[in-house]
């Protein structure tokens, strides 16, 4: 009997049926070999934005799904079936894993029930504590899921926070004139150590434009992630109130 995993010569595999049975639209063939060339030059960030060179996989995957009609023959239509299945089941764990945001949003929605409209509020964070459940406010090995948290006080309390994605080459935003000498288009929220009870290096500054003069403009901190991780709470920032997910702090001038 023959096991040899060798096919014989001049009989297609399954997956070369696969590969001739399927409709390819006008295009999507060059459209994913750009894709794959602007990979492959791609940077990390450029023009503000940040991740490009992570969204054109995501852009690949699009792209084929939309421009591929595959037409399986019968001896793999069952493998065709477990894929599918592979798929649900993974996006069914991905819901599974942000169904835990509810509950930040509700502990957050409490705390920015304290805040006036038209206050400013400073983002900062702690990142993830060590024992923290990974897939539910982390993407592991790749970034935080928490760190713009602060961007529902703009729609809950019409409060302002500096990191709107304002930029005219990128959203159709404008900010008001008296805020604007606290935007930072884009960018992160400050690591909370750098709320020292000094004033702002040049660095901190560069890195985090909207730490200049941070006291005497913004009127509420909020610090994203569990405060037992802190060290040490800077003066002036009383405590307003505290939760698992985010803590929310008054600036006294």
């Amino acid at each position: 009997m023959d096991i040899s995993p060798t096919v014989a010569a001049g009989r297609p595999t399954d997956l070369t049926l696969l590969w001739r049975g399927s409709e390819w639209a006008l295009g999507a063939g060059l459209a994913l070999a750009l894709i794959g060339c602007l990979f492959n030059v791609a940077p990390t960030a450029a023009g503000g934005a940040t991740f490009m060179d992570a969204r054109l996989p995501i852009m690949a995957v699009l792209v084929f799904f939309a421009g591929v009609a595959p037409h399986p023959p019968p001896s793999v239509a069952s493998g065709a079936a477990a894929f599918a299945l592979l798929i649900v089941g993974g996006a069914a764990v991905v819901a599974a894993s942000w169904t835990g945001r509810a509950r930040d949003l509700a502990e957050l929605r409490t705390e920015l029930a304290y805040v006036r409209p038209g206050a400013s509020i400073l983002p900062t964070w702690t990142g993830s504590p060590i024992g923290e459940e990974a897939s539910r406010r982390e993407l592991p090995n790749f970034m935080l899921l928490n760190e713009h948290l602060a961007a529902l006080a703009v729609i809950e309390r019409r409060a302002f926070w500096p990191l709107e994605f304002a930029d005219p080459t990128q959203q159709p935003l404008a900010i008001r004139e008296s805020y604007k000498r606290m935007a930072a288009p884009s960018g992160w929220p400050t690591p909370w150590v750098r709320l020292s009870d000094n004033p702002a290096t040049p660095a901190d500054i560069s890195a985090h434009r909207y730490l200049n003069r941070w006291r005497e403009r913004f009127d509420f901190v909020l610090l994203v992630g569990p405060p037992a991780s802190l060290r040490r709470t800077p003066s002036g920032l009383p405590l307003v109130r505290s939760g698992d997910a985010a803590s929310l702090y008054q600036v006294i001038r």
